[in-house]
């Protein structure tokens, strides 16, 4: 064991994710006794479009892991992942978000969120309410879900908007980029529906492929720093620092299966 190697934590979460990535159910085939691997596909769920939102708007969360946003999530292509639930509400805005996640029944402990919001705030003119929907809406997740870790992704957005729309979406993001656990926007290959506001198919499925790296980046942070304690913590007498081994299941993230098929148009 002197001269053991160990894989370094960081490989072993990234190998720990992408078997995440690719969960199948696996089936025996009677015939032969060899197994094989047959994939439960799952979509997001659209609500309904209503100009009553608070009054008809609800959310029930029967999964442990959780992604609730407006329209664009709707767009996330099939995946595989039987602890995951994405929700759509088409025109959600922060306000939305904090009384869906205040009314919230939930079936099943959560431990982890993903809050896509914003865009629909562009055309709003006090920035600092918009600021403080954000606000009270962590306000309420942190109360009903103490135990679990919540994320928000930076707002994508279209240059083809108007330019009082992009200055209140930035203001928005330099916000979002103050919380810990923010998700940056995506670099590459953004692409709206010619009104500027929603997602391709094909970049929605980009976004959510690029989620999970970046939860997986915010994870790997903690961990390095949790680490970095415990190593100092635990130097023996002799000066040679303590082993420290990190199981993988510590770092469960949203099990996502991207499929090359597409959604339909909702």
């Amino acid at each position: 064991m002197g001269n053991t190697r160990r894989t370094p934590i960081s490989h072993r979460l990234s190998a720990s994710v992408q078997s995440r990535l690719f969960p199948l159910n696996t089936i025996q085939t009677p015939s032969t006794g060899s197994l094989t691997h047959t994939p439960t596909l799952r979509r997001a769920t659209r609500h309904v479009t209503t100009p009553n939102k608070m009054e008809e708007w609800s959310l029930t969360i029967r999964k442990k892991w959780l992604i609730v946003g407006d329209w664009n999530v709707v767009r996330f292509p099939q995946f595989e992942a039987e602890n995951l639930q994405v929700d759509g509400f088409p025109g959600a805005r922060w306000r939305h978000a904090e009384a869906l996640l205040r009314k919230a029944m939930v079936d099943c402990p959560v431990e982890k969120i993903i809050l896509s919001f914003g865009i629909n705030n562009r055309s709003q003119r006090d920035k600092r309410s918009t600021i403080r929907e954000i606000k009270n809406t962590l306000t309420v997740a942190n109360i009903r879900f103490p135990q679990a870790t919540i994320y928000i992704p930076e707002i994508n957005f279209s240059t083809t908007l108007p330019n009082r729309e992009q200055t209140m979406l930035r203001h928005i993001n330099g916000y979002i980029r103050t919380y810990q656990q923010h998700i940056p926007a995506m670099t590459e290959d953004f692409q709206t529906e010619g009104d500027g506001i929603h997602w391709t198919h094909a970049t929605a499925s980009l976004m959510l492929a690029h989620w999970v790296p970046a939860v997986l980046l915010i994870l790997l942070k903690e961990q390095s720093a949790s680490s970095a304690a415990l190593y100092s913590y635990s130097k023996g007498s002799s000066g040679s620092a303590a082993i420290l081994q990190g199981s993988s299941e510590d770092f469960s993230l949203p099990s996502f299966n991207l499929l090359s098929s597409s959604l339909s148009s909702p």
